[in-house]
Order: C-alpha cells, then sequence, then structure tokens
C-alpha cells in the first residue's frame, strides 16, 4: 500500500513530505515484513528527505501485531 503510486510518486512520498512541510521530521513508518523491502528500496533510491529528517522504518513481523505493539516498538528505538 505504501509503494502505491498517486501522480506518479508512491503514497509514501506525499505522506513524508506532507510532515516535513509541516515541521515533522522523526518519522516513523510502519510496515508489515511483506513490503519492508519495497518501502526501503524506495527510501533508499528516489527519495530525498530534508536534511533535518530522520526516518525510521519499524517492521511488522506478525500480522496480528496490534497499533500499541507497533507503538511499543517505536518507544524502544527512541530508548536507543
Amino acid at each position: 500500500m505504501a509503494c502505491l503510486p498517486i501522480a506518479n510518486r508512491p503514497i509514501v512520498a506525499h505522506q513524508i513530505k506532507y510532515l516535513e512541510t509541516n515541521g515533522v521530521f522523526n518519522i516513523y513508518i510502519v510496515v508489515h515484513q511483506d513490503a519492508a523491502s519495497k518501502t526501503r528500496a524506495y527510501l533508499r533510491d528516489h527519495y530525498e528527505p530534508d536534511e533535518r529528517s530522520n526516518i525510521y522504518l519499524v517492521v511488522i513481523q506478525d500480522e496480528e501485531t496490534e497499533a500499541t505493539d507497533a507503538l511499543k516498538m517505536i518507544c524502544l528505538l527512541q530508548k536507543d
């Protein structure tokens, strides 16, 4: 879903750019493991983030993972 193109750009690019434009520079992208490689490849090869941006990819392994579990994973990342 994150790599689905709208106006020749993946949805995730529109969302990241909107956040950067509005002053959000620590961005966490939560994806299922099936979409992780495509999302990572897009970010690495085609997306040029604002120089102040920190984009973190949080990969969920299990389809049963709840949103609260994803938030817990993000909190653990922030502690590191």
